[in-house]
């Protein structure tokens, strides 16, 4: 048997085996790679010429789409990302109240769209909260209306909210002290300096508040008045003020007591129907009762701490149709600020010796007023505080914006 020419047959099976380099096999891959993509791009190309002007100048939203070659000529078609969209919030302070003016709570309605959060929010002249006591409050659903939403401070860092939801009126609170306010027991005599009076449901008992702790007590005698709605914005020191209906009468009536024991009441001899008395106060001995009766604004004062009355003959000049909420506070140098929280933007009238009223100018607040010992909060879409009923600060109250 002949050998095998083990040595000449390696050779030949390398020979038929042996592979091309590598940087040949990247030029022909390059090459092709290359008229693939020419070919896309002259498709591309193509494909918007045969669509002509008409299309690319027709409506629709505005997004490029560019068209790049890589280094290797490669075709990158990058469309811009879809536009956000931002709904900013709409944000409502409907209801404030405190203490005094240094410790307010603030009923805050955030919103988007139809759907909305109402939130607890504490607001500090001297410096900004970290956020909302509570959120969520009052409501089943965000979406359900909320109407009449009302504040009452039953401490320095305490409140109760309440709001009619469907013909229902709703309560909720909150309180932030590290000592919970406690209901205590009846007591008469004179108020103290601290005390604040309050009621802590719509026409319930009235109560005074202790501003430093936040203890209440319930008056020895409760006002003789149907519907009754106590005046907060003075301490109970300069009595305790109570507007409501006399229950044989029918008529609208004032009750002021200084010891919550002996009432004085005043008859206006109106039916106020769905009005509301509207009662403004500064120092407790001059005071204001307004009721609107057929669509005409009546005023009564009181120089005597309100055991007489006079009807004063008013006039008051409101741009456009007098329509909407009334409200009026009467400031430290004994001018009166009236409010009609009316469409398109509430107004404001203002008068020195409570007959002439006139307009206020840009020199008003911003939305309704409602008065605390101690000073005023402007309400509405922006809020504001004054001491003096003149001069405005805009507050930020602190707030959540919820998700939809």
């Amino acid at each position: 048997m002949a050998d095998v020419d083990f040595s000449g047959l390696r050779s030949t099976v390398e020979n038929a085996t042996r592979l091309p380099g590598f940087d040949v096999v990247e030029r022909r891959a390059r090459r092709i790679r290359r008229r693939n993509r020419l070919a896309v791009l002259s498709a591309v190309l193509a494909t918007l010429a045969a669509l002509g002007p008409a299309a690319l100048l027709a409506p629709g939203p505005s997004r490029s789409v560019p068209i790049s070659l890589g280094p290797d000529n490669d075709v990158t078609v990058t469309p811009d990302p879809e536009p956000s969209v931002t709904i900013n919030p709409r944000v409502v302070v409907r209801a404030a109240a405190g203490v005094d003016i240094d410790h307010l709570y603030t009923a805050v309605d955030v919103c988007l769209e139809d759907r909305c959060n109402l939130q607890l929010s504490p607001v500090r002249p001297d410096g900004p909260e970290s956020g909302p006591a509570k959120i969520g409050v009052l409501r089943d659903r965000p979406s359900d209306r909320l109407d009449a939403v009302r504040l009452v401070a039953t401490g320095p860092s305490a409140a109760i909210v309440s709001g009619v939801d469907g013909g229902r009126r709703l309560y909720d609170r909150v309180d932030t002290s590290t000592a919970p306010a406690e209901l205590g027991g009846v007591r008469a005599g004179q108020p103290s300096a601290d005390e604040r009076p309050a009621q802590f449901t719509v026409g319930g008992p009235v109560r005074l508040v202790d501003a430093r702790t936040g203890r209440s007590r319930a008056l020895p005698d409760q006002p003789p008045l149907g519907a009754p709605e106590v005046y907060t914005g003075l301490p109970a020191t300069r009595g305790i003020w109570v507007t409501g209906i006399d229950p044989g009468t029918g008529e609208a009536a004032v009750a002021v007591s200084r010891d919550g024991t002996h009432w004085s009441v005043h008859r206006f001899g109106v039916r106020p129907g769905t009005a509301v008395p509207v009662l403004a106060t500064h120092d407790g001995q001059v005071a204001y009762l307004f009721l609107t009766v057929g669509g005409v604004v009546r005023e009564w004062r009181t120089v005597d701490g309100g055991t007489d009355w006079i009807e004063v003959p008013v006039h008051m000049s409101w741009p456009g149709a007098a329509t909407g909420r009334f409200g009026a506070v009467v400031r430290p140098d004994g001018s009166v600020l009236c409010w009609l929280d009316g469409p398109p933007a509430p107004m404001f009238l203002t008068s020195t010796n409570g007959v002439n009223f006139t307009g206020t100018g840009s020199a008003g607040p911003s939305g309704p007023v409602v008065q605390v010992p101690g000073g005023y909060v402007a309400l509405g879409e922006r809020l504001a505080l004054s001491r003096d009923g003149y001069t405005w600060s805009s507050v930020t109250p602190p707030y959540l914006v919820i998700g939809r």
